[in-house]
């Protein structure tokens, strides 16, 4: 009896296409339509050294910590900046074709000149603020107590990070599974219009059609 009322009631429930659709289709649809846009998120996430000119002038020749830590961030195997040193006029003539993100120049302050705001940008300007506020630090600590050039460098050198990123298991971090993880949680939610629909199909006082299953003989 279990049996034939089970199939019976099972064959309702599938001929309802909107039911079908919310619960079954929606879902494949939707992560087909994750899968599409954020397949390729992580690749996003490589940084990229950012082009940049800096203006070579006489400003930057009396400032030659500058040039040599932009030369420093510029090498090596993770290189912040690809630099390119040249004239102000050839610098104008990279940043509008968009060959560079920015450009930086003397007169003597340490300036920048960009067409758009974007996160490299913001890393640029980012970066000469530090400088600034370094070089700062440094002038009026020197200028109290010049004996202390060693040890200041020394710290320059030695800076500590107070933050460690913490693995709780070997797994790589992929942001994309939370999407995913939702999707599967709606579509447990949504699993539950099946129970409402059997419920409001066989129960009396739910609907007109269930009050004449049950006066059904």
């Amino acid at each position: 009896m279990f049996i034939h009322i089970f199939t019976y009631r099972f064959k309702c429930l599938i001929r309802d296409r909107e039911l079908v659709f919310w619960t079954m289709l929606f879902p494949l649809l939707l992560a087909t339509l994750f899968n599409m846009a954020f397949g390729r998120l992580d690749e996003l996430d490589v940084f990229n050294a950012i082009p940049i000119a800096v203006v070579d002038d006489a400003f930057l020749d009396q400032n030659q910590d500058f040039k040599e830590v932009l030369t420093s961030v510029s090498g090596g195997e993770k290189p912040l900046f690809v630099l390119t040193q040249t004239d102000l006029e050839t610098a104008k003539g990279l940043l509008e074709k968009g060959e560079i993100t920015a450009y930086i120049y003397l007169d003597p302050e340490i300036r920048m000149m960009t067409r758009e705001s974007g996160l490299n940008q913001t890393i640029v300007k980012t970066f000469i603020e530090e400088y600034n506020q370094t070089s700062l630090a440094i002038s009026g600590i020197l200028s109290q107590n010049p004996e202390s050039l060693s040890i200041i460098l020394q710290d320059l050198e030695t800076r500590m990070s107070y933050l460690k990123d913490i693995s709780m298991n070997n797994a790589k971090p992929n942001v994309v599974l939370n999407y995913f993880y939702s999707l599967i949680a709606m579509a447990c939610i949504y699993g539950a219009f099946w129970g409402l629909k059997e419920i409001t199909d066989i129960q009396a006082d739910l609907s007109a059609k269930a009050a004449r299953v049950n006066l059904a003989p």
